[in-house]
């Protein structure tokens, strides 16, 4: 029961604004396509920038291409991993409230006692989100300096592009910063998926 708590604690926090309990069927499909249209965007983005750096790794730096190809593909698979937990914990905590309806429809508890009950999921629910949105903010501050390297680096491709005067010495080490940021986003990522699923 702690375990399917947890997992229900998990969705509201970090993936719904609002308690399922409290959303229509209609509400909860138009959440659900506005999440899956905004990690198609973003995953669209990813795969052009990698498509884009890929490139240039093979001209520029091919010693580290198959660093930067497993880098890519372990990140994609994160999130995969990540989207497929997530949608098990929304589809865990409307079964917990559908459960709940359903116990109070057969008879087999009381209104008092469904009242009594999902006020319990839910501060369980507000309580589990508090710690896990400091866990995400955390998560954020330590990757702000990755994401401005990232960009700092994005800005010298930018620069040397648009001069028409590309140092291919200076090109292959921004390369490799490329690769040691990407371990370093994944790292972090892991770390504080990690500690999420602690929290369980």
């Amino acid at each position: 029961m702690k375990k399917l708590l947890s997992a229900l604690l998990v969705f509201a926090v970090l993936f719904t604004g609002t308690n399922a309990s409290a959303l229509s069927g209609k509400d909860r499909e138009q959440n659900k396509q506005d999440r899956e249209a905004k990690r198609v965007e973003s995953k669209e983005k990813r795969d052009k920038r990698n498509e884009k750096l890929s490139i240039m790794f093979n001209k520029f730096n091919p010693n580290g291409s198959s660093e930067f190809d497993a880098n890519a593909a372990e990140h994609t698979a994160f999130h995969d991993q990540r989207k497929a937990t997530k949608d098990s914990y929304r589809s865990s905590q409307r079964e917990q409230f559908d459960k709940l309806k359903a116990s109070l429809e057969n008879g087999e508890i009381t209104q008092e006692q469904y009242n009594e009950r999902k006020e319990a999921l839910k501060a369980a629910i507000e309580s589990y989100r508090k710690e896990a949105k400091a866990i995400i903010e955390n998560k954020k501050v330590e990757l702000k300096s990755v994401r401005d390297q990232s960009k700092a680096i994005r800005e010298e491709f930018k620069t040397m592009r648009e001069s028409g005067s590309i140092d291919e010495t200076r090109m292959a080490e921004l390369l490799d910063t490329v690769n040691e940021l990407a371990a370093q986003h994944l790292e972090i990522d892991y770390k504080y998926a990690a500690l999420i699923d602690a929290l369980r």
